[in-house]
């Protein structure tokens, strides 16, 4: 019976992929700014996925006699001969021919009792659309506001969202404000985003990112007393060049500190101190590269950590110099290099006395530690998956660290997963970021087959914030529930 069905597998597998057109060549340019969108391709090649996932696991319950259960991306276990830390060996078999078997082991891993977390899904509800995404979250205004992106018609227009306990959210709908997405006048989508947000002493400021194919437009920024009434900067051309590209904000130094590239593609830091009034550090903080971008920005009580990245190689994901910046008043900086492996950072958090930086080397996604964001540890590795992970956020609640980011299938270089196949991942680890647990994540959304997020990210988490005794989770789904998930300790 195996071998009839083994036949008839291979058979449909070969037709799925015959019907199959090949996949173009896509030029390796940053997830980010690349649409996603729905081929036929897509639905072809899944298609074949699918029966790839499903005969191969029914061929295997009819060969071995057992059952087989559906291994989701959290644990992706592979067998080996090799004991990994912190498993559980669990004995297989494996079929040889029809008279041998030999025993191989199937390292499990187990995440420790203390690290254990339950995550829930909010309602779908009328505040989110199809393909919103939110890429940020705080404590602030009502409750908590966060800041991202919302399809109107084929244009994606700036979106504010309002909580007062996370689990019911209203959107602030001002198309005046928020609007106006800019397009070439022929049905061309438009583009802008919020990225980040920041309370400070003059309320809160948002950052972001508009698409400037059709003009050089400054990068946007809006600010608000309350979080419910906002109104959009205008008057800063000449601090904030054209094309550039905000990625954070924080509050330090004069009042506020924002940071991300020029329009010449290097690191780029802007201060205010009021929101409204803004300034360029003529320092250049990515002198020396052909090309950088500060991703992240953190406050301690020690002073400004930024995170970022230079000359990076982009092939499955991004390798090139992991870099931290550190400065007391925010005007002047100080650049280190996180080590000699090739590295990229996307996110920081502080323990009070300790700095911890994500983001990926060449082979895993890591951690790089410091107690004063100057001298780092190597990376640590959080899981060796970099192809398949990225981990966009992390933040420490008092007495363990949480990373959080996306997973998605390995795919070849160059090129990218079909939409739909990924999902949100969360890491945790209770010793300063030195070793790093899975928290499986199965209470999601029904993405569907093939959906993509309009931000040109995976579905998955972007931001997460410690909420009281929760952890609040925000990213996108790629259909219209509600992209918020709620996540607690089972064992505070």
């Amino acid at each position: 019976m195996a071998d009839k069905t083994a036949q008839m597998l291979n058979e449909l597998m070969e037709a799925a992929f015959d019907f199959a057109p090949a996949a173009p060549d896509l030029p390796a340019v940053p997830a980010w700014r690349r649409q996603l969108g729905r081929p036929a391709l897509a639905l072809a090649a899944g298609f074949a996925m699918v029966l790839l996932l499903v005969g191969g696991g029914l061929l295997l319950v009819w060969t071995s006699g057992g059952t087989a259960d559906f291994v989701g991306p959290e644990s992706m276990v592979t067998s080996t001969a090799t004991t990994l830390p912190s498993t559980t060996e669990v004995p297989a078999t494996a079929v040889v021919d029809a008279t041998t078997t030999v025993a191989t082991t199937i390292a499990v891993p187990v995440t420790p009792v203390g690290l254990e977390m339950t995550w829930e899904q909010v309602p779908t509800q009328s505040a989110f659309g199809l393909d919103d995404a939110v890429w940020s979250v705080i404590e602030g205004g009502p409750g908590l506001v966060a800041v991202g992106g919302a399809f109107n018609n084929r244009d994606l227009d700036a979106a504010v969202w309002t909580s007062t306990d996370g689990v019911a959210w209203d959107r602030i709908a001002d198309p005046d404000v928020f609007g106006g997405a800019p397009t070439d006048g022929n049905g061309t989508d438009g583009y802008q985003m919020i990225r980040d947000i920041a309370a400070g002493p003059a309320g809160l400021v948002a950052v972001g990112v508009v698409d400037d194919r059709f003009g050089d437009l400054d990068p946007p920024i809006w600010v608000s007393p309350d979080g419910l009434s906002w109104s959009r900067v205008t008057g800063n051309a000449d601090a904030l060049d054209p094309g550039s590209t905000i990625n954070a904000v924080a509050t330090g130094g004069p009042g506020y500190v924002a940071a991300g590239s020029n329009n010449a593609g290097s690191a780029a830091i802007w201060v205010s101190g009021d929101g409204v009034s803004w300034a360029r550090v003529e320092q250049p903080p990515g002198d020396g590269y052909s090309r950088s971008e500060i991703t992240d920005i953190l406050t301690t009580d020690s002073g400004l950590v930024a995170v970022g990245f230079a000359d990076p190689e982009w092939q499955h994901f991004p390798t090139g110099r992991a870099l931290a910046w550190t400065s007391q008043d925010g005007l002047v900086w100080d650049r280190v290099e996180l080590g000699a492996e090739p590295g990229t950072v996307w996110a920081a958090a502080g323990t009070g006395e300790a700095v911890i930086a994500v983001g990926n080397t060449s082979d895993d996604s890591a951690a790089w530690i410091s107690s004063d964001a100057k001298t780092w540890s190597p990376p640590s590795p959080i899981v060796t998956l970099a192809k398949q992970l990225w981990f966009w956020d992390a933040v420490w609640d008092g007495g363990r660290l949480l990373a959080v980011g996306v997973w998605f299938p390995e795919h070849p270089a160059g090129e990218y997963p079909f939409p739909g196949q990924s999902g949100p991942v969360a890491w945790a680890s209770d010793d300063t970021g030195a070793t790093w647990h899975e928290i499986p994540i199965s209470k999601t959304s029904d993405e569907g087959p093939f959906a993509s997020t309009v931000d040109q990210r995976p579905a998955g988490f972007r931001d997460v914030i410690a909420f009281g005794d929760e952890f609040l989770a925000v990213g996108g789904t790629g259909n219209g529930s509600a992209p918020i998930w709620i996540g607690t300790w089972n064992e505070k």
